[in-house]
């Protein structure tokens, strides 16, 4: 916040207008300067400027500060000492810039309070014990209760009830038969404004549209709802519908619509609500009730088709929806299944999307998900039987680097053969007890070699029967 301050000596005015009162303090002079204060009227000097200063703790995400652009908002946050705003401008609210009252229109992607503002807005500068900018939304207010376009006047969650004479302070005409109304907050011919709309009448009167009837008429009449509103036969809803709005009554209103008319008509049983095409976007016309190219011949006309059933719209199950997204983040490094995921969720945002098309993109995806699991699975076992067969390589390996060592069970580190081991199993053989024992003692006692067990072997009368680990049974007598 800036203040004007002026000061000058001896002048009974100060230099802009700023008054001064003298006092004697002491023997000496004192000067007291009010500040100038600049109007609403005035015309701002410098609102909308290439440089920026700042005063005491000021900052670049400071309220007072509006930027055009990403890259004004940065120059100045990354330099604050430099002043210089670079690839737009800055719009300071205060009175010496952008003055109080001021309105200032910003574009898409302007940046205030260090937030990038996405949509265009409009903001009022406020000044006074802080200097601001406060943004302007579009509303109504009504008992110091501010509004959005849509909403009505509630205490919680119960509308206000008014009166005839609250209502015509709306300025609008309402029916002065009736003893209640509830307010909206709603768009009319471009102008935001409360709208009344009519909740109760006077006794022996009842509710028929936005007017009260009589009883015995009102018995005759046949009406349409359309939130909270009764609509008579024959009769069009007040205000224009958006084509969101009017294609959850009539499924079959064409998109390039902006506005369309709610009449009540007489089907049997019962009264319907139906849409028509009022207005059409910009470079179309309307014809019948479509909307084609200015420009484009009159279409001849066309028998029409008899009327169908509405096809309700069909909308992705919500559970599908989150699983979609669990199974993005699971296969995230399988780009196949990543862009059908991505193509799926587009498809559940597209107006004409069908129940059996979103099926069949749902079995591909699952198809392709299944393969995937399997080849995980081929790959898994792949990597375990891998591992097993080097496990037993080594340990055939390490088995036969100790065959092949200078030192075993049978062979000391001189390289002789172990007749420690000899004797210690021959004891042990004996002790057993059995033929075998006994053999197996004879046989080691009669053939110490050098070279272990591989060169023992079974002989009678100097010829060699059997080789070291064969079987052969021996009778003893």
């Amino acid at each position: 916040m800036k203040k004007i301050f002026s000061l000058l000596a001896i002048s009974v005015l100060c230099c802009g207008g700023a008054h001064a009162d003298y006092a004697s303090l002491g023997g000496a002079m004192q000067i007291k300067s009010t500040p100038t204060t600049q109007t609403a009227s005035s015309t701002p000097q410098y609102c909308g400027e290439t440089t920026i200063s700042f005063d005491g703790f000021q900052g670049p995400d400071d309220n007072e500060f509006l930027y055009t652009t990403q890259q004004a908002y940065e120059s100045v946050k990354n330099n604050r000492d430099n002043g210089r705003v670079s690839g737009g401008k800055v719009y300071e609210c205060d009175n010496e810039h952008c003055l109080h009252n001021h309105v200032q229109d910003m574009p898409a992607g302007h940046y205030f309070k260090g937030v990038k503002v996405n949509h265009a807005a409009k903001y009022r500068c406020v000044t006074g014990i802080e200097d601001k900018w406060v943004e302007i939304t579009e509303g109504c207010e009504i008992d110091r209760v501010k509004l959005q376009v849509g909403d009505w006047y509630q205490n919680g969650s119960k509308r206000v009830a008014l009166n005839v004479g609250r209502c015509e302070q709306f300025e609008q005409k309402v029916d002065d038969n009736g003893t209640e109304f509830n307010a909206r907050c709603e768009k009319v011919n471009n102008e935001i404004k409360m709208v009344c709309h009519l909740v109760k009448c006077k006794k022996g009167m009842k509710v028929s549209g936005e007017r009260c009837v009589t009883e015995s008429n009102q018995v005759t009449k046949k009406t349409c709802s359309w939130q909270g509103n009764n609509i008579e036969v024959g009769s069009s809803y007040s205000q224009k519908l958006t084509y969101e709005q009017c294609k959850t009554i009539t499924s079959t209103v064409d998109k390039n619509g902006t506005a369309f008319t709610l009449r009540c008509e007489d089907k049997n049983p019962n009264p319907q609500l139906k849409c028509y095409l009022s207005q059409c976007k910009s470079g179309m016309k309307k014809s019948g009730e479509k909307c084609v190219k200015d420009g484009d011949s009159q279409p001849q006309p066309q028998p029409q088709p008899e009327p169908q059933p509405d096809v309700p719209e069909f909308d992705c199950p919500a559970s599908d929806i989150a699983l979609l997204y669990q199974w993005r983040s699971k296969y995230s490094s399988e780009s196949e299944i990543v862009s059908l995921i991505d193509q799926i969720l587009a498809y559940c945002e597209d107006s004409s999307r069908t129940a059996t098309e979103y099926n069949r993109r749902m079995s591909e995806l699952r198809a392709l998900i299944n393969e995937q699991i399997q080849i995980t699975l081929i790959q898994e076992q792949q990597t375990t039987s891998t591992s097993e067969i080097t496990k037993i390589v080594k340990e055939i390996k390490s088995t036969n680097e100790q065959l092949q060592g200078d030192v075993t069970v049978w062979r000391d580190a001189e390289g002789d053969f172990n007749t420690a081991r000899l004797a210690s199993d021959s004891i042990a053989a004996v002790v057993l007890g059995t033929a075998g024992g006994l053999i197996t003692s004879h046989v080691i006692k009669k053939n110490q070699v050098k070279n272990g067990f591989e060169d023992i072997n079974c002989s009678i009368g100097g010829q060699t029967v059997a080789g070291w680990g064969d079987e052969f049974n021996v009778g003893i007598q």
